[in-house]
């Protein structure tokens, strides 16, 4: 069985979101905030200042992109149902055509990704993968 390609995640990244504004830097972070996390590691991810940071996290809260975890010390993680009903926005605009071209699409892809890696399932190693 072949290994897997090596390759790094954030190689370039860094660079990309260090030209961008200090809203879009939190934006960004926020969407990788699978667990809580506190406004000083948030503004210290998104290489801004914590009260930039709290200010444009409480903007995504009020939106519903992140949920507040906690209140004390406030900690914020993504609101899952957010991207879930995005995600349902998105595929509602596609007409049926559109969409049986996708899963044909996404099912050679699974497919492909079977025979290369000889499994029938992706192992996981983040704890969300375990439900």
């Amino acid at each position: 069985m072949p290994s897997p390609p090596e390759f790094e995640l954030t190689e370039g990244i860094s660079e990309t979101l260090a030209a961008e504004p200090a809203d879009e830097r939190v934006y960004r972070v926020a969407l990788q905030l699978y667990d809580p996390a506190r406004i000083a590691e948030i503004a210290d991810r998104a290489d801004c200042a914590p009260d930039t940071a709290r200010r444009h996290l409480r903007r995504l809260a009020d939106i519903g992109v992140l949920d507040v975890a906690s209140e004390d010390p406030v900690t914020y993680r993504r609101n899952e149902s957010y991207f879930e009903w995005r995600k349902q926005n998105r595929l509602d605009e596609l007409s049926t055509e559109e969409l049986q071209q996708r899963l044909e699409e996404l099912t050679a892809r699974e497919r492909q990704f079977r025979e290369t890696y000889d499994t029938d399932a992706p192992r996981c190693r983040r704890r969300a993968c375990s439900r």
